[in-house]
C-alpha cells in the first residue's frame, strides 16, 4: 500500500483489514491486539477507543503512549524497503507493525514476534 494512503487510512479500517487477514489464517483478535499493544503502548481500553474513533494511522502512531524500546529489533522488508534502514517516523512504526503482523500470519510464536 502506498505510504500516503496508509497514513491517511482510518485506524478502524486498517484494524478491520489486518484482523480479517489474521482470522483468515486462523489467528485471534487477542493475538493481533497483543502485537499492537506491545508496539504502541496502548492498553486494551485505549485500543478499543482508537478503533471506535475516526483517527487516522498517522495520528494513531503519533498519539501512541510509548513505542516499545525493542521496536528497533524489528527487521524486514516492506515494499522493497528495509525497515531497519528507514528514518524514525510514524511510517516506520506502521511498517514495523506490518512486519510483526506478517510474522503472525507466517505462524511465528508470539514470543518471537514480541522480541522476547
Amino acid at each position: 500500500m502506498h505510504e500516503a494512503n496508509v497514513m491517511r487510512m482510518r485506524f478502524s479500517d486498517y484494524y478491520a483489514h489486518i484482523l480479517q487477514e489474521a482470522k483468515r489464517r486462523e489467528h485471534t483478535k487477542q493475538e493481533v491486539d497483543t502485537i499492537i499493544m506491545w508496539l504502541t503502548g496502548y492498553d486494551e481500553k485505549m485500543l478499543n477507543q482508537m478503533r471506535e474513533s475516526h483517527i487516522d494511522m498517522d495520528h494513531f502512531i503519533q498519539d501512541a503512549p510509548a513505542i516499545h524500546p525493542n521496536a528497533s529489533m524489528i527487521q524486514g522488508v516492506i515494499g522493497n524497503q528495509k525497515v531497519e534502514d528507514m528514518e524514525e517516523s510514524t511510517l516506520k512504526t506502521v511498517r514495523q507493525l506490518e512486519i510483526m503482523l506478517n510474522e503472525l500470519n507466517k505462524h511465528e510464536p508470539l514470543s518471537v514476534i514480541l522480541r522476547s
